[in-house]
């Protein structure tokens, strides 16, 4: 009989920027396409529309640059110099300074542009990266076909939220289950991010997997006890998504009290 998680929760797809850089949805949202779409005056002028600090802000500066003919931006030092101006101007200093310059070049050559072995090959010259810089490394891995090596890195950093998304983009049930256990389960997450896990973990079949009847029940009981302190705080965000784990775990034959 399959004994598969299923959860009421709707899936929320959302990214995780693991990084203390201030990020600007309104940047992503309304700049993106305006450089895609080689418009880079217009993308100019709404990024000067954004207010306050933001590494959103310099990347897309940065990124606009790096695809623009007139500048030269062809070299990673001139890459380096252009990002550090924005990240500077941005009030970024010291090891944040470091930290927003390696994930600015290393999104615009994996993300901006696709170039992923160039990206793969800056991060590889880093030391000590931060969560984010191994997140892109992680992408630029899986885009280039390299996917236990994305997965395996992810792991060495203990970096379980990439390590997740690189096992379920290679649809392993087993080290899905595993990463998305540790992820949820050694420190505390968003909701957004608690339900991402659990759907995805409910979607999958482990009958066929090492993954028991009875560590799914395990995992969902601890999951039901460390995040239900935050009812306490914000019961409209968490009642539904822990109603889905008691729903879940009546659907594996689990008595539970409402």
């Amino acid at each position: 009989m399959k004994s598969k998680l299923m959860l009421c929760c709707a899936l929320l797809i959302g990214a995780v920027v693991a990084s203390a850089i201030p990020w600007s949805a309104d940047a992503h949202r309304h700049s993106a396409s305006l450089i895609r779409a080689g418009k880079l005056t217009e993308a100019r002028a709404y990024l000067d529309t954004i207010e306050g600090v933001s590494g959103t802000v310099a990347i897309f500066r940065a990124w606009a640059d790096k695809v623009d003919e007139n500048i030269d931006a062809s070299t990673v030092e001139k890459l380096s110099a252009i990002v550090n101006t924005y990240n500077t101007a941005q009030g970024f200093t010291g090891t944040q300074l470091k930290n927003a310059n390696d994930y600015t070049i290393l999104w615009i050559y994996t993300h901006g542009v696709n170039d992923y072995e160039a990206g793969l090959a800056y991060y590889n010259t880093l030391e000590n990266p931060s969560a984010s810089c191994v997140a892109r490394a992680v992408v630029a891995l899986q885009q280039l076909g390299r996917a236990d090596e994305a997965i395996a890195l992810a792991v060495a950093h203990k970096n379980w939220y990439a390590a997740f998304n690189a096992a379920n983009a290679k649809k392993d049930k087993v080290k899905t289950f595993e990463y998305g256990k540790e992820l949820l389960l050694s420190s505390y997450q968003k909701a957004p991010v608690v339900v991402r896990v659990l759907n995805t973990i409910g979607n999958y079949d482990y009958t066929d997997t090492a993954i028991t009847k009875e560590m799914q029940i395990d995992f969902l009981k601890v999951v039901d006890v460390k995040y239900r302190r935050f009812m306490a705080t914000d019961e409209v965000t968490w009642k539904p998504i822990l109603a889905g784990v008691l729903y879940s775990l009546k659907s594996l034959g689990v008595e539970v009290v409402e």
